[in-house]
C-alpha cells in the first residue's frame, strides 16, 4: 500500500509490502508523488515482491565473482581449474560494471574483443561461468536482477571440431 504525504513543500511516497523493506521517494508535484505510487504498486503486483534495487547499484560483477568463487566453486569437482577461469575473469573490463549497468551489450562487447585473443571454446567456457554466477546469485543468493544479462548473449561458435572414432 503507498501513502503519500506533505513534508515541507515536497510530497513524500511511501510503498510497502509484507515481508519487504519499505521504498519512499520525494516529488515536487503530487501528480508525480502518484503516478510513481502507482507504478511501484504495479511492478509489486507483478513480480510479487517490492524489491529495492539500490543493491544493484554498489554490488559489481566482481563482487559477485568473489562470492562465487567462496561459496560455489570449492564445490565441483574441477574447483581448482574453475578457481582460475574465476580469477581470470575477475580482472576484465566488465568485473568493475556495478550490477545496474551489467546489460547483454556489455558482454557481448566482451565477447567481440576476446574472440580476437582467444578461441571460442574458451569464451563459451567463461560465459558458462559467468552466467551460472549470475543464476545463482538471483536464485540463491536474492539479488534482485530482472534477468540474467548473458541469457541473450549469443555464444560464439567452437569452431572445428574433431571428432575421433575408435576403429576396431
Amino acid at each position: 500500500m503507498a501513502s503519500i504525504r506533505k513534508h515541507r513543500e515536497k510530497w513524500q511516497v511511501q510503498v510497502r509490502r509484507q515481508g519487504s523493506k519499505p521504498i519512499s521517494k520525494t516529488f515536487h508535484r503530487k501528480a508525480d508523488a502518484q503516478a510513481w505510487a502507482r507504478k511501484m504498486e504495479q511492478e509489486a503486483d507483478q513480480e510479487g515482491i517490492l524489491v529495492d534495487r539500490r543493491s544493484l547499484k554498489t554490488t559489481t560483477v566482481s563482487d559477485l565473482l568473489d562470492r562465487y568463487g567462496r561459496e560455489i566453486t570449492p564445490r565441483k569437482k574441477a574447483a581448482k581449474t574453475e578457481r582460475g577461469l574465476v580469477d581470470g575473469l575477475k580482472r576484465r573490463s566488465f568485473a568493475s560494471v556495478n550490477l545496474l549497468s551489467a546489460t547483454p551489450q556489455v558482454f557481448s562487447g566482451y565477447r567481440d574483443s576476446r574472440l580476437s585473443e582467444v578461441s571460442g571454446a574458451t569464451v563459451r567456457r567463461e560465459f558458462d561461468i559467468l552466467h551460472h554466477v549470475f543464476a545463482v546469485a538471483m536464485k540463491e543468493w536474492g539479488i534482485p536482477l530482472s534477468a540474467n544479462p548473458l541469457a541473450t548473449v549469443r555464444k560464439p561458435s567452437l569452431g572445428s571440431l574433431f571428432v575421433f572414432s575408435v576403429i576396431r
